[in-house]
Parts: C-alpha cells; sequence; structure tokens
C-alpha cells in the first residue's frame, strides 16, 4: 500500500512538473534586454515576454518579407497588435535586427544595416530594456525609473494605465491587413477638446464630437487646457474635456484595449481569453455613414441594410482594394454644356458655396450651378423652403431612407436621360468583424434592353405630365359620358406602372382636349404641355406616347377608345 502512494505522489508531482514545463515553453522568450543585447528576425526565439505573459513583444509580419517590430496580445487568436515601432517602414525577413547598444540607445535596423527607428536614448548609467504586464516597452535605470517607453508614442490603441496627453495621438491603420499609417486620427484638438478627425491627403475634417452641435450639448468642455487621458483596468475612461464612459463589462477580470480602428470608429474591446476573441464593449455614438472620407471622392455611404459604398452613375471606383480613393468619373469632366445625374435621398456634407442658401427655386439653383464651373453638383429640398446648396467638392457622400435632400451631380451632357436609364443599383452589404467593416462594390452597368424596361422607367419620369393630363381629363369625361369602362381600364394600366392616384377638380370643357391635341403637333409643343416643374428632364418620345395614350381614352366614342391590348401596342410600339 505504502508503495503505491509513492507511485502516486510521484505520478502527481510528474503531471505537476510536466504541466509547468509546458506553460514555460509557451511563454518562452527574454524577460529584459542588457546593452549590448540584440533579437533577430530570423530567430523565432527571439522576443520578449511579458511578467505573467498577457504581452509578447518582437518582429510581426505584416506582409511578404516584411516586418515590424511590434507588442501583442500573447492569448488573442490573432496575436492583436497593440503598438509599433516601424509601421510605416517594414523591414526585410533576414539579417533585420533589434539592437539595444552599449550607448544605451535602442535601434532598429534592416538588412543594409540602415537605422529605421530609434529611441535616441544615450546614456552611461546601467540600463534594461523590459516588456512590463502593462503592455509598455520600457527602458529602465537601477531604480525603475523609465527613461523611455512605448506607451508615449501610440500607433491606434490606448491600454489601461496609458495616458493620451497633449502631444500624442491614435493614428488609425490603413486597412484590416495594412498596417501603416491611416487618414483617422484621435487626439486633443487646440480648443482642448479630444476629437475624432479624418486627415485625408487632400481634406481634413473633425467628424466627433458632432461639429453641427454645440460640444456643451454634448457634455464636453474646452476649459481644461492639461489635455489628459485615463483608462483604468475596469473600463473606466476620463478625459480632461469631460468625456467619460464605462465599458459594458465594467469590472476587473478582462483584458482590455481602445482602439481607433481603420474604418474610423473608436470601440473599446475585452477579450475573452478562453476562445482569443474580442468583444465590443463601447463604441462612439457616430453614425457609420457620418465617419469622414469613409468612401473617398464622389463615393457614397449607403445602407443597403448594412452600411456600403457606391459610386454615382458615370463613375467607377479608383482603386478595387481601396475605398479611401472613392470614385473616378468615365467621362472628361467640362464645365460647357452640362446636365445632373439625380440621386434621391442623397448628400455630400460640407463644401458648399458661398451663394448657398434658401429661398431659390429649382430652376435658379440649378442655374447658378451650371454658370459656375467650380460647382460639382447641388443638394435640393423639396420642403417649399428652397433649400439650395451647392457644393465645391463631392465629398463625404451618404444616403439615408428619409433624408431630405436631392443630389445633382454635374456631368457632360448626352444623349440619353439625365439619371441613366442604363444604370441599376448592385450594392451588396459589408462585411462586418468584431473589429473592423469592409466596404465592397459599387454601382454596376445592366446589359438589360428590354424595351418595356426603359418605357417603365420613362414613365416614372413623366409621372407628374402623366397624372395632370391623364387623370383630370379623365375624370371629367367620366362626369360628362357614361362610358365608364374602358376608362377604368387605363386607370389600371396607370397604377401598373406606378403612378400615384390623386383627384383633380377640372370644371372646363373639351377646349382642353383641342389643345392640348393642336399643341404636340408643334415642333415645340412637347414643351408647352409638359409640366415646367420638369425643366425638360424627360424622354420627348415616351412623353408623346403617353400623351397620345391619354387623348384616346377621353375620346367622345367610346368605340374609339382603346382596350387594355390596345394601350400595351401602343407603349411598347418601336417608333
Amino acid at each position: 500500500m505504502e508503495v503505491l502512494l509513492q507511485i502516486a505522489v510521484g505520478l502527481l508531482f510528474f503531471r505537476l512538473f510536466t504541466t509547468e514545463t509546458l506553460a514555460s515553453a509557451a511563454l518562452q522568450g527574454l524577460r529584459s534586454l542588457s546593452p549590448g543585447d540584440s533579437l533577430s528576425v530570423e530567430n523565432e526565439e527571439d522576443f520578449l515576454v511579458s511578467t505573467n505573459g498577457t504581452f509578447t513583444s518582437g518582429f510581426y509580419k505584416v506582409g511578404t518579407n516584411a516586418y515590424c517590430y511590434s507588442i501583442w496580445f500573447t492569448n488573442s487568436a490573432d496575436r492583436t497588435v497593440t503598438w509599433m515601432a516601424n509601421r510605416d517602414q517594414p523591414v526585410q525577413g533576414e539579417q533585420s535586427k533589434l539592437i539595444f547598444e552599449k550607448n544605451r540607445n535602442l535601434l532598429l535596423t534592416d538588412a543594409y544595416g540602415t537605422i529605421i527607428w530609434q529611441t535616441n536614448t544615450y546614456n552611461q548609467e546601467p540600463v534594461r530594456v523590459q516588456l512590463q504586464e502593462t503592455g509598455n516597452l520600457v527602458l529602465l535605470n537601477q531604480t525603475g525609473g523609465i527613461i523611455w517607453g512605448s506607451f508615449d508614442s501610440p500607433t491606434d490603441t490606448l491600454l489601461p494605465h496609458q495616458s493620451l496627453r497633449k502631444a500624442s495621438m491614435l493614428v488609425s491603420s490603413r486597412g484590416p491587413d495594412n498596417y501603416s499609417s491611416g487618414y483617422y486620427n484621435f487626439h486633443f484638438t487646440d480648443n482642448n477638446i479630444l476629437s475624432l478627425i479624418y486627415n485625408g491627403p487632400e481634406l481634413s475634417s473633425i467628424y466627433w464630437p458632432n461639429p453641427d452641435v454645440s460640444i456643451y450639448d454634448q457634455g464636453r468642455t474646452p476649459y481644461d487646457s492639461s489635455r489628459n487621458t485615463t483608462l483604468d483596468e475596469h473600463g473606466y475612461f476620463m478625459s480632461t474635456d469631460n468625456l467619460n464612459f464605462n465599458a459594458s463589462d465594467y469590472g476587473l477580470g478582462p483584458k482590455r484595449r481602445l482602439t481607433l480602428d481603420y474604418d474610423g470608429m473608436l470601440r473599446l474591446y475585452s477579450l475573452d481569453e478562453a476562445h482569443g476573441s474580442w468583444n465590443i464593449t463601447w463604441s462612439a455614438n457616430i453614425d457609420v455613414c457620418n465617419v469622414r472620407g469613409l468612401c473617398g471622392k464622389y463615393g457614397i455611404c449607403v445602407y443597403a441594410p448594412k452600411p456600403s459604398c457606391m459610386c454615382p452613375p458615370g463613375f467607377q471606383m479608383t482603386d478595387p482594394s481601396d475605398w479611401s480613393k472613392g470614385c473616378s468619373p468615365k467621362f472628361n469632366p467640362t464645365c460647357n454644356d452640362s446636365e445632373f445625374v439625380q440621386l434621391f435621398h442623397t448628400d455630400y456634407y460640407g463644401y458648399d458655396l458661398v451663394n448657398t442658401g434658401i429661398g431659390k427655386s429649382f430652376a435658379e439653383c440649378k442655374n447658378i450651378c451650371l454658370a459656375n464651373c467650380n460647382c460639382k453638383g447641388f443638394a435640393y429640398q423639396y420642403t417649399g423652403q428652397g433649400n439650395c446648396y451647392l457644393k465645391s467638392i463631392l465629398f463625404n457622400g451618404y444616403q439615408m431612407p428619409n433624408y431630405p435632400n436631392v443630389m445633382y451631380i454635374r456631368v457632360p451632357k448626352l444623349n440619353t436621360t439625365s439619371g441613366g436609364d442604363d444604370m441599376k443599383l448592385n450594392i451588396p452589404a459589408m462585411n462586418c468583424s468584431e473589429r473592423n467593416v469592409v466596404l465592397i462594390n459599387q454601382f454596376t452597368e445592366s446589359n438589360d434592353k428590354h424595351t418595356y424596361l426603359k418605357y417603365l422607367i420613362g414613365f416614372v419620369v413623366s409621372i407628374g405630365i402623366v397624372e395632370l393630363i391623364c387623370l383630370s381629363l379623365g375624370w371629367w369625361y367620366i362626369n360628362q359620358i357614361h362610358g365608364i369602362r374602358e376608362v377604368v381600364d387605363m386607370g389600371y394600366v396607370a397604377l401598373a406602372v406606378g403612378f400615384k392616384r390623386f383627384t383633380y377638380d377640372y370644371q372646363g370643357d373639351d377646349t382642353l382636349v383641342r389643345w392640348v391635341e393642336e399643341t404636340i403637333k408643334q415642333d415645340e409643343g412637347i414643351e408647352s404641355v409638359a409640366d415646367p416643374r420638369l425643366n425638360g428632364d424627360y424622354n420627348h418620345k415616351q412623353l408623346k406616347k403617353l400623351i397620345e395614350v391619354a387623348l384616346l381614352c377621353v375620346r367622345g366614342n367610346k368605340k374609339e377608345r382603346p382596350d387594355m391590348s390596345g394601350v400595351v401596342g401602343i407603349l411598347l410600339r418601336d417608333d
């Protein structure tokens, strides 16, 4: 019995020893560097680990034969990076080194020995390099004082106990697999407000806090010029401008990070260590389509139903791999002989010309834009107030179902109807991950040349005219003549092509019918009959055909009125 007990105890100790050995193997790496030490990109065992193994620091592969010296969460499934020394200048996969020189300067060299990055910490006193359990890579003196720390130069992530101060900022990555510096910044502005800023190659603008709302109404204050932030382990964030928030899983336990993602959204994450995945526990209250520069120049952010980017008719994606580069016209822009592509519920934020304002008719707004070569388009609100917004740059485009603006984009005059009859939407949804958003696809051209579809589009363009002529004349003759059935049949045709039903109170006689019949025989007759609010934006041939049907439907002799098949035959007639 005693022998069995000894064997059992021996097996227990062996099991514990094996477990500790495996755990140690998983955390293999260096705890610190002394002057003269170096880490090589070729040696996979050359890396630093924090005291409890939460963080690892070493060469991180960012592309083919491309490495950045980085810090990442050890237990995250995708080795989530929190800091990079050389994000915009990767080094080669051979002969590149991180060297802690005897003069106490920490530097990174490429395969040719060129210094890519360094701390500039020349010192004669004893110093060591260490990766702290907080995720801060530091140079420590003998008393434990920090001579230099990575927390002072963040990339896109803020960790607990790391402060964002007056001279520091978060800069987003360029894309989901592109770690170089992107176009979004998070830092204190000159008025002491912590802000999200789009800082693109051509334009720059603040998009959070909302620039159209007072900072006081958004709970911020500009009076503390010390400009400092704190994120603690519980998930509580506070700032000197009164930006305060809690993680949804507030409390000790989860590993946390506050990251400015490549899509311009600021998010707080908690690590689920059982699965190595990240959960979003807070995000800035921003509508995704209000993030500036997301879809680039001319691009439009839409909900289909998830946020996506598209190009307007006549434009194509500039770089199929990068929506931030926007859309390019398929035509040569010209000031003379222009027309407009119409987009409902659409606007481009900002960059209004000086003569923008209210109290302008549509025709006046359109003519002002046509007369100004700097006007790339205009937004108009049909609310009765005459809101006219002339645009010098078409940037920050967005489309929302209930938005009152109609956007008119300037294009060269073509032989097709304004708006592009041969264009249709193909807007697949974005792929959303826990960390970022991928914007995909755009408008595509349709090869469907079916005649009937083209006429249906023509019908929609001509809604106002048909309502005014067909329904007015129809109701008048219904009250005068008892031949109702065929007129009702025509009403079904109108409904089938999408006409809305309105009631008109017309008290005239057949003079109107004769006038229409005589007028359309003249060269400019269609323009005289058409609703002037359309400003000539319709297909003349299709409209003439619709008026022909309307006049046949109100003939005094019911035998002269076409039945349903006759109406369809006229509409589909190719002449």
